[in-house]
């Protein structure tokens, strides 16, 4: 599609003024044919216009540069551009094309570290397993260590509990509910 018209102060009628091509032309001045190299809507007719100088871009003709369009196009191509350029959604593409190379090496080089990555994965898959299997094992052991601990401090609060309350000394009753309750609760 090649736009026909630069108005600013159309700027609805921009993209409506766009008529279909078969190829976008390389060409300034070119005569353009209805229904041979090109296809009118009904608010812009072929046969009123002439062709510029374009690039494809997404299936849009976009002009080369303002000197490939007539004086007064250039005037409103040139004030399209800078409120675009002065938009904030312009503003946003414009940064991305400035940084369109940072970003095309930076997806090169993410493609580079993920295949290195993947090697070295391969070459030092089984030394990291059995890491993986030692420390999980030193984890087990450390946690069983503690836990015993745990269960000795206990029993040894027990049995301190067992002496100061006078275990032997107490009915059967008592007993029954000490041994119950470990002595969490006061009789």
């Amino acid at each position: 599609m090649m736009l026909t018209s630069f108005d600013p102060s159309k700027t609805t009628e921009i993209l409506i003024s766009g008529i279909c091509l078969k190829k976008c032309p390389t060409e300034k001045d070119k005569t353009l044919v209805e229904g041979e190299n090109c296809k009118g809507n009904a608010n812009f007719a072929c046969d009123k216009h002439t062709t510029y100088e374009t690039k494809d871009v997404f299936d849009f003709c976009l002009p080369t540069g303002k000197e490939a369009l007539k004086e007064d196009e250039a005037k409103a191509y040139d004030y399209l551009i800078k409120q675009l350029e002065e938009s904030t959604a312009g503003s946003v593409f414009q940064d991305m094309y400035k940084s369109s190379t940072s970003m095309y090496i930076a997806m090169g080089l993410s493609l580079v570290w993920s295949v290195a990555f993947i090697y070295l994965m391969s070459w030092f898959a089984e030394q990291l397993a059995w890491c993986c299997v030692f420390l999980i094992w030193v984890g087990l052991a450390a946690g069983t260590g503690f836990g015993f601990m745990m269960w000795q401090d206990s029993s040894k609060k027990v049995d301190a509990l067992k002496v100061e309350l006078k275990y032997d000394a107490m009915s059967e009753a008592d007993k029954e509910y000490f041994d119950k309750n470990q002595g969490s609760e006061p009789m």
